[in-house]
């Protein structure tokens, strides 16, 4: 693998801790009913509904769960998608 790609990698790499980081953020505001009016709970809900709305949507239509799984799956799919990453960059490094 080319010395070149292993910084887009790192960047790829912060880009899903950082999604993971908003949906934990969004989880715990959730959570604790923080106030919909405050600048930075609508920055999160922002920048993570649209994330969830697709997995809403299926989830919704297939199964009628009283409870929101779609930040857990997001945080599966980033999970897998990391571990695909890193043991595509270990399989290069040998």
């Amino acid at each position: 693998m080319s010395s070149l790609l292993f910084p887009f990698i790192q960047v790829i790499e912060l880009l899903l801790n950082l999604v993971q980081l908003l949906i934990i953020l969004s989880f715990v505001i959730n959570w604790f009913n923080a106030d919909p009016k405050s600048p930075f709970v609508k920055l999160i809900r922002s920048l993570t509904e649209p994330m969830y709305a697709p997995i809403r949507r299926y989830v919704t239509g297939r199964f009628s769960l009283p409870l929101d799984l779609s930040p857990l799956i997001i945080i599966f799919i980033v999970i897998f998608i990391q571990k695909i990453i890193q043991f595509q960059t270990l399989s290069a490094l040998r």
